[in-house]
């Protein structure tokens, strides 16, 4: 089962609509259900896919795509694999944007099992959650809900 499942995806499940493109929605147990109504920040499911550049010191480019992204962080599918506590640098592509945006985060939790396609979750947290840049970040979010 995944961690990477937005909070819309479960409000979803109790309507009954289940499968709207989020893997395991129909199959959410309360022990990861009440952590994730908890959160801080709305979590969104952008329109489009954001697709990521993940580099980490030292380390080759990993490349994924956002499943949820929120003012607090995002959940990443990716085919990289990193450790919790690791420091990230992200440039992220939002649709219609024409330059990459970047932003610092840390892992927070990882999935131990990759998907059929190979890929790994990660929940990341923003590093900087304030100022101006965390402001535009902000607003792609919102244009991409």
């Amino acid at each position: 089962m995944t961690r990477c499942i937005s909070e819309r995806s479960l409000n979803l499940q109790a309507g009954g609509d289940r499968d709207r493109g989020v893997p395991g929605a129909g199959s959410v147990s309360a022990a990861i259900r009440e952590p994730m109504l908890k959160r801080n920040a709305l979590r969104v499911i952008p329109r489009s896919a954001v697709t990521v550049v993940i580099e980490n010191q030292g380390l080759p480019r990993a490349f994924g795509v956002v499943a949820n992204i929120s003012d607090a962080g995002a959940c990443v599918w990716t085919t990289g694999a990193f450790d919790v506590g690791e420091n990230l640098v992200l440039r992220l592509s939002f649709a219609l944007e024409p330059q990459p945006f970047q932003a610092a985060g840390r892992v927070v939790w990882g999935e131990t099992g990759r998907n059929g396609a190979g890929a790994l979750c990660y929940g990341l947290q923003w590093a900087h959650p304030s100022g101006p840049q965390h402001a535009r970040l902000r607003g792609l979010i919102r244009v991409s809900s």
